[in-house]
């Protein structure tokens, strides 16, 4: 399973929602129900299944990370399947799409696009504390 790892800083925790705020040089994450301290340094999982992607930035969803990206590459993943490298600050991070949204939405390399991620795709293997 394809995927990237993000070094990010815990940021806030929002005790209402119980959603932790990771900050990185490409953005912020937001993650349910996480114990880093704030200031705590945290490398993140993104799998690449848990990635979509969108060409305007989308309004009225109930995913909690729409992170802007420039695509880096885009590669056969074999059969309906393609895998695109979006670059969010020093990072790729890689979305499985199928090729037929890859073609439908125009997807091409050096495009602006938006990677959404839902907040409960991260667990507590998903979120570690770095060295």
């Amino acid at each position: 399973e394809g995927g990237a790892l993000i070094e990010a800083v815990a940021a806030s925790h929002d005790e209402r929602y119980f959603m932790t705020r990771f900050a990185f040089f490409g953005g912020e994450l937001v993650a349910p129900g996480m114990d880093a301290p704030v200031g705590s340094r945290v490398r993140i999982r993104i799998r690449s299944r848990d990635v979509s992607l969108a060409i305007e930035r989308p309004q009225g969803i109930s995913v909690r990370n729409v992170l802007e990206g420039r695509v880096s590459g885009i590669a056969d993943a074999g059969g309906a399947i393609v895998e695109v490298a979006v670059r969010l600050g020093e990072v790729d991070v890689p979305a499985r799409i199928s090729r037929q949204a890859l073609e439908e939405l125009g997807i091409r390399t050096g495009q602006t696009v938006f990677a959404l991620v839902k907040a409960i795709a991260f667990d507590k293997r998903s979120v570690g504390l770095s060295a």
